[in-house]
């Protein structure tokens, strides 16, 4: 989602590139490797969440959602006008690379004093869960279409790239929900 309700949509058929952890906040797609990576392309099928910075120097367009750091490069189209396959509106570009300091989510999260060594962390095992928004009452369609928040109130420091023009910020509020 970008500037006045505009929203770019960059896709792929190949859902072998689509990674997900069950158990916690993580998920992405790497749509395109930077020519001068060195991994073969057999190695490239398993790989899932990198570090932050590993992401930065391998990976050309694709995005990640870690629970602390969000980045994504995305090469697409305006989805406004419909369609999410290649070429179906307007060209567009959007970089972002912004890292989360949590204040509060939902559900049993971490104390602030162990914010740090879990910042950047790619690992699926977290000493925190979080909760559904309606609790066991989520699972009946009266709830739909399942809004959950991910994080209540953070801090955000990064940058948004959106089709030239750049957006820095620093200690930015911050609310995350999913819709699933």
């Amino acid at each position: 989602l970008g500037p006045d309700d505009a929203y770019l949509v960059q896709s792929d058929e190949d859902d072998t590139k689509f990674w997900g952890w069950k158990y916690a906040q993580g998920l992405g797609c790497t749509f395109e490797w930077n020519k001068d990576d060195d991994i073969d392309d057999s190695a490239k099928r398993i790989i899932a969440a990198m570090t932050p910075e590993e992401w930065r120097d391998r990976v050309k367009t694709g995005f990640q959602i870690l629970p602390f750091h969000l980045q994504g490069r995305l090469d697409g189209h305006d989805g406004t006008l419909g369609g999410v396959k290649s070429n179906q509106g307007v060209a567009g570009k959007a970089e972002y690379d912004i890292s989360l300091r949590p204040v509060a989510g939902w559900g049993q999260y971490p104390p602030l004093s162990s914010q740090l060594q879990h910042q950047n962390e790619t690992s699926t095992k977290q000493t925190y869960s979080q909760f559904s928004t309606a609790g066991w009452l989520a699972k009946f369609p009266v709830f739909e279409p399942h809004w959950q928040i991910t994080m209540a109130h953070a801090r955000a420091t990064g940058s948004i790239n959106w089709n030239g023009t750049v957006y820095e910020f620093k200690d930015a509020p911050f609310y995350g929900e999913k819709n699933w």
